[in-house]
């Protein structure tokens, strides 16, 4: 008897699909997608007590943060496309 042939995620790529490379556009999440993501890990982890004071105080922790990185990335948006104006 054969032996059942073990499962294999299926991988979907769009048709003519290139590789990423190392200069495409960077990608920033939001301090209130850090803080959800970090509240999701807490609640699998057996940790569901104070969902919103654990969301609020991680989106607080992270604020400054992203407000930083979002700071530098329009200065750096809005001298690219001085240029090209």
């Amino acid at each position: 008897m054969k032996s059942p042939r073990p499962h294999r995620p299926r991988t979907i790529r769009a048709p003519h699909s290139t590789p990423r490379t190392s200069l495409t556009c960077p990608v920033r999440s939001s301090a209130s997608t850090q803080a959800l993501f970090e509240v999701a890990r807490a609640i699998d982890e057996g940790q569901d007590g104070h969902v919103l004071r654990r969301f609020w105080s991680a989106f607080i922790r992270r604020f400054g943060t992203n407000l930083a990185t979002g700071a530098i990335f329009l200065a750096f948006y809005g001298l690219i496309g001085f240029d090209m104006w």
